[in-house]
């Protein structure tokens, strides 16, 4: 089973797969929390619950089996942890995207 860490760096090096230098990364570190408002409910859970929490893909699908965010199944039959995992790529790409337009604007 994998762990994330609980540092938010860790999040922004997942985002772009490459070393930033610390300008760059204290810039995305202060918007981090206005890009996590770009995602929605279910996805939100699913990044905060890895990267901040420092759970496992199978501790955050029962998480959200739980707490009533998977809207597309019973609670009885639940999700798997391959679709916590998409659910985080999707949410990791929206990141990203978002971070491009910020970037743009910047220069």
């Amino acid at each position: 089973m994998r762990k994330f860490n609980r540092d938010k760096k860790l999040l922004i090096k997942r985002i772009f797969d490459k070393n930033l230098t610390k300008e760059e990364e204290k810039f995305y570190l202060t918007n981090l929390d206005e890009a996590l408002l770009t995602l929605d409910e279910r996805q939100q859970c699913v990044i905060k619950k890895l990267y901040y929490d420092g759970t496992t893909l199978r501790e955050t699908k029962k998480y959200i089996i739980y707490m009533g965010h998977d809207k597309l199944r019973s609670p009885c039959s639940g999700i798997c942890s391959e679709r916590v995992r998409q659910i985080e790529y999707k949410a990791l790409r929206i990141l990203r995207h978002y971070y491009r337009r910020i970037n743009v604007k910047r220069q």
